[in-house]
């Protein structure tokens, strides 16, 4: 005797379970790798000595972002699906990635980890994403919104730069 074939929404229920774990996984991961960096950020700065090459405002509105966008990373990352998690993950994810990105044309170095957080982020992203397929342009959508957002946070870090005389 064979065994029943699963119906097409089974197989639709646990691609969508499926999509969620990975979703769950790649997310925590890259909140707590993104928090991590937020911390290297602080060390980074302790390894400056007594001369920084940066304004203390600006330095450290970076460290707060990214740490704050990692513990929203991660509440979004353990949230229920709905469309919160939707908009919220690939939003959060895709403004950790262009930070990284930024950070690492700057050669900074904890911004190519940054950038590799991200990554991992906007695949967590897809992932919640894909656990609902009438919300894909809903979350192609909120990964676009973060450029915009990260326009908006670069024009505050410079006027955190230039705030402050060399």
């Amino acid at each position: 005797m064979s065994s029943p074939r699963p119906s097409v929404s089974g197989r639709s229920s646990d691609l969508a379970r499926s999509a969620r774990a990975l979703s769950v996984v790649l997310g925590l991961f890259s909140a707590i790798s993104t928090l991590a960096i937020a911390f290297g950020y602080v060390a980074k700065w302790a390894s400056f000595g007594t001369y920084h090459p940066y304004p203390q405002a600006e330095y450290f509105f970076v460290t707060a972002l990214v740490a704050l966008l990692a513990l929203i990373e991660d509440g979004l990352a353990l949230r229920r699906s709905d469309r919160i998690r939707v908009v919220g993950m690939p939003a959060t994810a895709g403004l950790i990635l262009i930070t990284g990105i930024w950070s690492s044309i700057s050669f900074f170095e904890p911004g190519y980890l940054l950038l590799a957080a991200g990554a991992i982020g906007v695949a967590a992203g897809l992932f919640a994403v894909l656990g609902s397929w009438r919300r894909v342009a809903l979350g192609a959508a909120a990964l676009l919104s973060a450029i915009p957002i990260s326009i908006v946070l670069g024009v505050i870090q410079l006027l955190l730069r230039r705030g402050y005389p060399d």
